[in-house]
């Protein structure tokens, strides 16, 4: 039984009942994702899509078609700003962590200029810290047992 051979959206839309070997529309447009074309047919249209591709060199072409993907995207999710709304908010993002990222350095400067003596937190202060504890080996725990009449 033979297969059919798989036609990207572009192609089917334009009649064609293959892909030409080099069809750059192959690999963005392939029926398992009708949606992307959808929505650049609803935004450009597939002649001024196919069009704007067309006038782009051959090894960005890929990048391109990312590119207007994209841009219908981002129309069809924010009609009114597109992607400068979106390049907007992530503008805001980037200076808003910039300042946060500014503080952080100020508090960590001003951290390391105080020198502050280090506390010991209390549970630590119960012990005894100049005392340091020795191994004792098996056998001698049990004469120190026999000696002293029983355990510790």
């Amino acid at each position: 039984m033979e297969s059919k051979p798989v036609v990207c959206a572009v192609c089917k839309h334009n009649g064609k009942q293959l892909c030409d070997p080099n069809c750059c529309f192959a690999r963005h447009f392939m029926p398992s994702n009708l949606e992307d074309f959808q929505i650049v047919k609803q935004h450009f249209g597939i002649t001024n899509f196919t069009k704007l591709v067309d006038k782009v060199a051959d090894d960005q072409k890929d990048s391109a078609i990312e590119s207007l993907v994209y841009e219908a995207t981002i129309r069809r999710m924010t009609p009114i700003e597109g992607t400068l709304g979106a390049k907007a908010v992530l503008q805001d993002k980037i200076r808003k962590t910039i300042k946060e990222l500014v503080r952080a350095k100020r508090k960590l400067e001003s951290l390391k200029s105080t020198k502050t003596p280090i506390t010991t937190p209390p549970f630590v202060a119960d012990f005894d810290l100049n005392v340091v504890p020795v191994m004792e080996n098996s056998t001698d725990s049990k004469e120190d047992n026999s000696k002293t009449g029983g355990s510790r």
